[in-house]
């Protein structure tokens, strides 16, 4: 399959129209319906539907325009990190979670931006499962997350910040006179926790039993959105410190007793060639860490 197809394809769903399309592509708009047409016939499925004066993209053709924009995005990163005429460019990309640790690295972000003007950095925001699939597809160069970090498939490197585990609640709640939060104050209360695979874990060990005993009522991939249940008194957040700001609002954080701390890590797949530029970015973040730059 060709990847101009894959891109003529794309604009044809975001157009919604084959004539925009095929003005917003400078092709004919025959040309353009015979390559989609030429397209269908070769995966056997119809991709398009007609409503009105529009098209719609069929069940197949959702399906398929979620794999042509990370291929096209995999292909684009891969032409934009070639060498060329040996000047270190090209863009980084960089996954994380919702996480304070990624600030350890900006100030070698900043220096590199500043040494090397060519290079870009495109940050994405996802949970560590999402994060470790971009990694593994080749569409992150490196990925930051609470560890345990699968040293069979990653190479790591940790990042000097302890993430502070705990609950969010409010401040006027049944926890307003509350220091730190036991096992026992949250067996029976219910509970909105990240819907990360490895969180399941590290809070089963620090609960002592099976983290499926709790009273869970919700799940989130984003912190804020379930900070407003927890303003409504619907439930109480697992989370890490510092991701909501709390002064001035009626939420509170409250730290776990015994206190429950996890390391960061940038995380890179083993055996894969990273970009001079991703190289050059990992060698000076080694290097300020080293010297308590971070």
């Amino acid at each position: 399959m060709d990847i101009r197809i894959l891109r003529y394809f794309v604009a044809v769903a975001e157009e919604k129209s084959i004539t925009k399309a095929a003005k917003k592509l400078y092709i004919s708009q025959p040309a353009l319906s015979k390559q989609l047409k030429e397209l269908e016939n070769e995966l056997e499925l119809s991709l398009f539907e007609r409503k009105g004066r529009n098209i719609q993209l069929t069940d197949d053709g959702k399906f398929l325009l979620s794999q042509a924009n990370e291929i096209i995005k995999l292909m684009d990163k891969t032409i934009n990190n070639l060498d060329k005429n040996k000047e270190i460019s090209g863009e980084i990309f960089i996954g994380a979670g919702e996480t304070k640790g990624i600030e350890t690295i900006l100030p070698t972000v900043r220096k590199l931006l500043s040494a090397y003007p060519a290079i870009s950095f495109d940050f994405y925001s996802g949970n560590a499962d999402e994060i470790i699939y971009r990694l593994d597809s080749g569409l992150l160069d490196f990925g930051i997350i609470i560890e345990p970090v699968y040293k069979k498939n990653y190479e790591h490197l940790r990042l000097p910040h302890k993430e502070i585990w705990g609950i969010l609640t409010t401040k006027n709640g049944i926890f307003k006179d509350y220091s730190f939060i036991s096992p026992k104050d949250i067996k029976n209360i219910p509970l909105s926790v990240s819907k990360q695979s490895f969180h399941d874990q590290i809070l089963a060990d620090w609960l002592g039993e099976n983290f499926y005993n709790l009273n869970v009522v919700s799940t989130y991939t984003l912190l804020y959105n379930v900070s407003l249940l927890v303003k409504k008194g619907i439930s109480h957040a697992i989370c890490i410190d510092g991701i909501i700001n709390t002064e001035n609002t009626d939420l509170k954080f409250i730290p776990f007793s015994p206190a429950l701390n996890s390391d960061i890590s940038i995380i890179w797949k083993k055996n894969h060639k990273l970009s001079r530029a991703a190289e050059k970015f990992i060698d000076m973040l080694k290097e300020s860490i080293t010297n308590g730059d971070c």
